[in-house]
Formats: structure tokens, C-alpha cells, sequence
């Protein structure tokens, strides 16, 4: 941390944004492909699906809640 001095919003951005997406989507990967590999097609496209839609209808609602704050 003395060797590179940076704004610590950036140090929060990169390594609680950056990288707590990075690895929140790689375990979401790494799930539906192994579901893949065991054969288990329909549990996939239902992780597929519901993940996604799930977080879609949890954005908007954070969007109504910021909204109304």
C-alpha cells in the first residue's frame, strides 16, 4: 500500500466492485456449466433464467426504493 498511492475510492471500487463481480459471475458460470456437464439441462436453463430474471426484478425494485428515498 506505500508503494502505490491511490484514492481509496478507487481501492474500494477495484476490489469490492471490480472483483466481488468477477467472482460472484464466475460462480454463477461455474454452477450452470457443471449442471451442464452432469446432464442436468433443465436445472441450468432454470439458474439461467431465474438468475436473470431475478436480479432484473431485484434492480428495478432497488430503482423504485432510490426513487422514493
Amino acid at each position: 500500500t506505500e508503494r502505490f498511492m491511490i484514492n481509496p475510492q478507487w481501492r474500494l471500487f477495484l476490489t469490492v466492485g471490480f472483483l466481488g463481480a468477477y467472482t460472484t459471475f464466475s460462480t454463477f458460470e461455474y454452477e450452470t456449466g457443471s449442471l451442464l456437464k452432469d446432464g442436468e439441462l433443465a436445472i441450468a436453463m432454470m439458474n439461467i433464467i431465474f438468475s436473470v430474471v431475478v436480479g432484473f426484478v431485484a434492480l428495478k425494485i432497488g430503482e423504485l426504493i432510490a426513487k422514493s428515498i
